[in-house]
C-alpha cells in the first residue's frame, strides 16, 4: 500500500514516515500542497493530509482533489 503523507513539520514527516514504513507501506512525502499536487498522480492508495501548509490548507487541497475526481481515501 502506497500512502502519501502531507506533512510540513519535518521532525514529525519523518517519525511518521518511518512509523508507516515499519509497518509495511511505501510512504511518499511532500511538504506542501505544490507537492503535494503533483504526488497524487503517483497512484497512491491513502492520504495522510495535514490541515495546515506553508503555501494552503489540507481541506481545500482535499476539496479540489474531490472536484477533479481523485476518491483516494483520506
Amino acid at each position: 500500500m502506497r500512502i502519501l503523507l502531507v506533512e510540513d513539520d519535518c521532525d514529525l514527516g519523518v517519525a511518521l514516515g518511518e512509523l508507516l514504513c515499519r509497518e509495511g507501506y511505501e510512504v511518499l512525502k511532500a511538504s506542501n500542497v505544490r507537492y503535494a499536487r503533483e504526488t497524487i498522480n503517483h497512484s497512491v492508495d491513502l492520504v495522510m493530509l495535514d490541515v495546515t501548509l506553508p503555501d494552503g490548507d489540507g481541506v481545500s487541497l482535499c476539496r479540489e482533489w474531490r472536484r477533479e475526481g481523485v476518491h483516494t481515501p483520506v
